[in-house]
This record gives C-alpha cells, structure tokens and sequence, in this order.
C-alpha cells in the first residue's frame, strides 16, 4: 500500500460584508464563498451554517 500523507485544510469561518464563508487558515485564500447568514467551525468533518433564515 501507497502510504501518502493526506493535506489536511483547516477552514476558518470568516466574515465579509455581512456575509459567512471559509478562508483557507494557512493561505487566507477563500474556500468556500461568502454566501452565508451564518457558519460555525468544522468539527468532525461538519460546519453549521445557515442560509436564507
């Protein structure tokens, strides 16, 4: 078996403009749009966001 280290990306909720969306905590590159009314951290794989409520 190949034995290949994994990346691991750590998503950091971020806000901008009154929106929510996920910076890339080792190169603030945004991951995931700021589409959001709400986000809260990952933890076990999952983020609670909210969105249109």
């Amino acid at each position: 078996m190949d034995t290949q280290k994994m990346k691991v990306q750590k998503l950091v909720p971020t806000e901008y403009n009154g929106r929510w969306g996920f910076l890339d905590a080792a190169t603030g590159e945004e991951v995931v749009p700021f589409i959001y009314d709400y986000a809260h951290a990952f933890s076990v794989g999952l983020a609670l966001v909210r969105l249109n409520g």
